[in-house]
């Protein structure tokens, strides 16, 4: 699997050279419209009301998914806010993993079992280069979602509800329909989670997700 990773970097640290939002890191191999699509849905953008500081780093929610591109197809990515930009002068940066070229070993379980996982990486490293190496499937380490957090999730009358909404809807909704959770990412991602513990594999192979977006309206999952 190729790798790509995208955050705000300083002069000379991103893979074109330039400063500000750009591809900090690629595999070797891949073209750049290609990891410029791929940069593409990357982006990060803190909730409404949530104030871009320090604390906001361990409060604002995670941003896991798996998006399907036109021409590039399925790509896995993990967001985080990480507050100060490499200038040290201000806040609003985040830091994006993404994944592409991903085998079909790489599924809708194994997508959203990742969260949590120590594979994603969630800071930059200055010193390291631009040029990442591929990984394996295996690399991709599941997280934190064991069978008994599923149970006592849907033991809660909101999260049970929120839960056979979605599972509901899943079977209602076509293809090209999009299903929306308000609520908090955890508990989005719970719920993804129960979903691919509920579903055979062949009723989710087309469907993707994102546990968290500023603006769902304009999300392609």
């Amino acid at each position: 699997m190729k790798q790509l990773l995208y955050t705000s970097c300083q002069a000379g640290k991103s893979v074109n050279g330039s400063t500000g939002f750009q591809v900090r890191a690629v595999s070797d191999g891949v073209a750049s419209d290609r990891y410029r699509q791929a940069a593409g849905v990357a982006g990060y953008m803190l909730p409404d009301g949530v104030t871009p500081t320090a604390a906001a780093v361990s409060l604002a929610p995670v941003r896991l998914t798996l998006l399907a591109l036109p021409g590039i197809g399925r790509v896995l990515g993990h967001s985080v806010y990480v507050g100060l930009e490499p200038s040290g002068n201000r806040f609003g940066n985040f830091f994006s993993h993404m994944l592409l070229d991903l085998p079909a070993t790489i599924d809708f379980g194994r997508a959203i079992g990742s969260w949590g996982s120590p594979f994603w990486q969630r800071s930059d490293d200055p010193n390291a280069g631009t040029t990442l190496v591929e990984a394996l499937p295996e690399d991709l380490k599941s997280g934190t979602f064991k069978t008994d957090d599923l149970r006592n999730f849907l033991k809660q009358e909101g999260h049970r509800e929120m839960f056979l909404f979605l599972l509901h809807a899943v079977f209602v909704t076509k293809p090209d329909q999009r299903i929306f959770l308000v609520a908090d990412a955890p508990d989005v991602a719970m719920c993804i989670y129960g979903l691919s513990r509920s579903l055979p594999v062949g009723l989710l192979s087309d469907l993707t997700f994102s546990t968290y977006e500023k603006s769902p309206l304009s999300c392609s999952a």
